[in-house]
């Protein structure tokens, strides 16, 4: 008779007869997660393939183009009605501005006209024209008309470009130039978002434009498209727990970086200066810089306290952000995902945000000696106008709140 032990476990016959009714069952299931991850595969190649193909992941490239100085720049005469979502449009005017209408060179003597450069965060992805935070400043007050030239994926050296080709020549009399972090490196790289682009170097003392006239770099815009792969990103995943991960920038290139944006401060402000126009930097802050960071907050120091110290006004928006909950917080940035992959969609502003970057701005151009004068010399605006450019009313009313 069989033991305890072998009633209890099943003779070596049993045994093999459950392990061979086992194995077609596992080779079933291995060859189904085989199949089913050969399908996935392919189907990601073939939409990948496609975006890059027909560029559609990217929808910053129906407004913009190459340009052999700049990498690339807007598109004139752009109406896309529906790019941010049902009715959230893009207009670029004649002059490829980010605006709902033309602007002669000479600008009505009724008026502060202001032009705003800068990146992404500048020129509103995510909002429509009315709701960018350029646009916004003009919305409160009948006296301000604003020129948007924000160009998104741009640094502060291509925004310095742009603004010198396009927009010195306009008559004005501010000119705000508002970055982020993430613009400070851009400025190092002959290339971004695919594009080649020309980098800034100081050399005796001067500004000098390099790697033009710049590549188009098409080829590798379509080959961007495939970091998309989960394969990819789960390789760059594993590799950074693997110690194999890209190789941070070197961190002696930041002294050369912030040397290069200073400059570049300090030529516009002279270029300013001598027209009698008001210069002003501003500090965009965003999801990343809402937790303080000793890297981050002592280059934003180090940027203050030269930029200050220039005698160029400077407005750093990051101490009211930290000051909102983080539920608040979260509302002024975009989180909603889009019907397809767009890079860098998550984070910007949104209509909310804008409305809190235009309530701090607004309020540091009235506390300018400059341009509370000059506004006051033009006819009278409401005291309901007068008093929301001053506070920053929106962004009161709004119901921003404090942690």
């Amino acid at each position: 008779m069989a033991s305890e032990t072998e009633r209890r476990d099943g003779s070596p016959a049993q045994q093999g007869r459950v392990r061979a009714q086992l194995v077609p069952i596992a080779a079933v299931v291995a060859v189904s997660i085989l199949l089913f991850a050969l399908i996935e595969g392919f189907s990601s190649l073939t939409l990948i393939a496609y975006n890059a193909t027909k560029n559609i992941t990217q929808s910053w490239l129906l407004h913009t183009r190459y340009d052999s100085q700049l990498g690339w720049e807007p598109v004139p005469n752009v109406f896309l009605p529906d790019i941010y979502g049902k009715g959230v449009y893009v207009r670029t005017n004649s002059r490829g501005f980010r605006n709902n209408r033309e602007f002669p060179v000479a600008k009505s003597s009724d008026k502060i006209r202001i032009i705003c450069s800068g990146d992404s965060f500048t020129f509103g992805m995510s909002v429509d024209n009315d709701h960018t935070w350029c646009q916004e400043l003009a919305n409160r007050d009948a006296r301000i008309e604003t020129i948007n030239m924000g160009q998104i994926g741009y640094g502060i050296d291509q925004a310095y470009l742009l603004y010198l080709r396009d927009g010195a020549a306009l008559e004005h009399d501010v000119h705000i130039l508002a970055f982020i972090a993430r613009d400070l490196p851009r400025m190092r790289r002959p290339e971004h978002l695919g594009y080649g682009k020309p980098t800034l170097h100081v050399d005796n003392g001067r500004l000098a434009v390099r790697d033009t006239p710049v590549p188009r770099l098409m080829l590798r815009r379509r080959l961007a498209e495939f970091a998309n792969l989960s394969s990819v990103q789960l390789l760059r995943k594993m590799g950074g727990k693997l110690g194999l991960a890209e190789p941070r920038e070197d961190p002696a290139l930041e002294g050369e970086t912030r040397r290069i944006a200073l400059k570049i401060f300090d030529e516009l402000n002279r270029l300013h200066s001598g027209r009698n126009q008001l210069f002003m930097v501003v500090y965009l802050p965003w999801a990343e810089d809402y937790a303080p960071d000793p890297i981050q907050d002592e280059r934003r120091e180090f940027l203050r306290r030269q930029i200050t110290g220039a005698g160029i006004a400077y407005a750093d928006l990051t101490g009211a952000f930290r000051k909102l909950d983080r539920h608040a917080m979260e509302d002024l940035l975009v989180r909603e995902k889009r019907p397809w992959p767009e890079i860098g969609w998550w984070g910007h502003y949104s209509v909310e945000g804008n409305r809190f970057a235009v309530s701090e701005i607004s309020r540091q151009l009235m506390a300018n000696e400059y341009f509370s004068r000059r506004i006051r010399e033009l006819p009278r605006a409401s005291l309901e106008q007068e008093a929301r450019l001053g506070r920053g009313g929106i962004g009161q009313s709004a119901g921003f709140r404090g942690k």
